[in-house]
């Protein structure tokens, strides 16, 4: 139905228009720099 518009506006990088889904954990969202980012993800990763 809005495919049109969002193609559009992607081509037109006018993210005002487009369907931008930031999900349900958007206030659990931190700002991090790459290498904390990075830290956080290799602690998760599980070792054999």
């Amino acid at each position: 139905m809005t495919q049109d518009l969002r193609k559009a506006s992607s081509e037109e990088g006018d993210w005002n228009t487009m369907s931008l889904w930031a999900g349900q954990g958007l206030r659990l969202a931190e700002q991090l720099s790459v290498e904390q980012l990075m830290q956080r993800l290799t602690k998760a990763i599980p070792r054999q």
